[in-house]
């Protein structure tokens, strides 16, 4: 998985969610043919992810419930369903992986990582998609999706490095080649997702709180987006805004106010599952943009937070900053390198999250995955070597 993975990101990034799905089928599969005698334990148990568990499935509980006033249950099902199913990937597939003590696992980590990058510099540098002959649309190919990859990857690259010299040379040349590569993308969340990653690393060195830090800090922004955004909904704002030389900046602006709009209609319970996406292609959001001064837009918010709001409410937000900080406790209680590498992966994912792509998009999230579970298995193989 972690060889060929990175080249599927590439080529297909839709199939990189099937492809971690399917991962997870099958451990899922071991683990009912072994009859539970592997019991799931790891660091994920140091962490004490019962309440990390709990509160998600409480924001899915929610989430189900609220096909009952969804515009279009069908729809919100189908879109729904394997991001579901991606979640319980990120949740249980680095419990069975942390048991697991694989051979060479920094070979395959940093081999299918430095492929990644080279391939994605190659195409940057020869203006053009190598990989037209595959017959993949040239929709598919984006370079932020492949830079955020290669952003969550960055921790595991240094937990590789600890596993001797060889591999801390291996580790320096593939994290200066992944450095290259995000540079030179025009990936700007990509960008801005490192720049905070790495930021809260250097503090999460010092402070052994800095998973509960960023936790109040994204909890705070979940509540707040709704009411800050309504600050930018008047003539004079939107006229300054639009001027701005970053039309990324001025298309996040011009969804974020067509959303809250939205918002302010049902603002406690929301607009039921799979609403954000669907206000986004009947193109409802981009009119009030428009009305509003802004430039017509399309698709999702490009914000978790007017995503959870838009759809889940108020009662959806609190119960998403239950599962935040609970997040953040958990990781505070791992120590040494594991804790800093995984608020660098909390820091960078909801930096991400909040200002590109959707938030319940698999492709995005089955990196997410794939960080953790490497993450995890190079620290059980620190350990057993030791």
């Amino acid at each position: 998985m972690f060889v060929i993975f990175p080249a599927i990101q590439i080529m297909a990034t839709r199939g990189a969610s099937a492809a971690v799905g399917a991962a997870f089928v099958c451990i899922v599969l071991m683990h009912i043919v072994t009859k539970g005698r592997s019991s799931w334990h790891g660091e994920w148990q140091a962490m004490d992810a019962r309440p990390v568990i709990i509160s998600l499935g409480m924001v899915l509980i929610w989430w189900t419930i609220s096909l009952l006033w969804s515009p279009d249950p069908s729809f919100a099902l189908r879109d729904g369903a394997g991001v579901i199913l991606m979640l319980l990937a990120i949740v249980f597939l680095p419990l069975q992986i942390a048991r697991t003590t694989i051979a060479s696992p920094s070979f395959m980590v940093l081999f299918g990582i430095a492929i990644c990058a080279a391939f994605m510099i190659l195409e940057m540098l020869s203006f053009t998609q190598l990989h037209d002959h595959f017959d993949v649309s040239a929709e598919l190919w984006d370079l932020n999706r492949t830079g955020l990859f290669l952003t969550l990857m960055l921790p595991a690259v240094a937990l590789a490095a600890r596993h001797g010299t060889f591999w801390a040379f291996v580790a320096v040349l593939v994290a200066v080649l992944s450095l290259a590569a995000i540079s030179l993308s025009q990936g700007q969340a990509a960008q801005l997702a490192l720049f905070v990653g790495v930021l809260v690393a250097l503090v999460a060195l010092l402070l052994p709180m800095t998973g509960r830090v960023v936790a109040v800090v994204c909890i705070v922004m979940t509540i707040a987006m709704p009411f800050a955004v309504k600050g930018l909904d008047n003539a004079r704002v939107s006229k300054a805004l639009s001027s701005l030389p970053s039309a990324n900046a001025v298309h996040r602006i011009a969804l974020w106010v067509g959303y809250e709009s939205i918002i302010r209609e049902r603002p406690f319970i929301g607009w039921g599952a799979g609403a954000a996406r669907y206000v986004g292609m009947t193109g409802r959001a981009t009119e009030v943009a428009s009305q509003r001064g802004y430039p017509r837009v399309a698709t999702s918010p490009h914000s978790a937070a007017l995503e959870i709001w838009t759809e889940l409410g108020l009662i959806g937000a609190v119960l998403t900053s239950v599962f935040l900080w609970c997040l953040g406790a958990a990781i505070d209680r791992n120590r040494g390198e594991l804790r800093v590498a995984l608020t660098f992966i909390f820091a960078a994912s909801v930096t991400y999250s909040s200002v590109s792509s959707s938030l319940f998009q698999g492709w995005w999230l089955s990196s997410l995955g794939m960080a953790l579970v490497a993450c995890f298995m190079l620290e059980a193989r620190r350990k057993t070597v030791r």
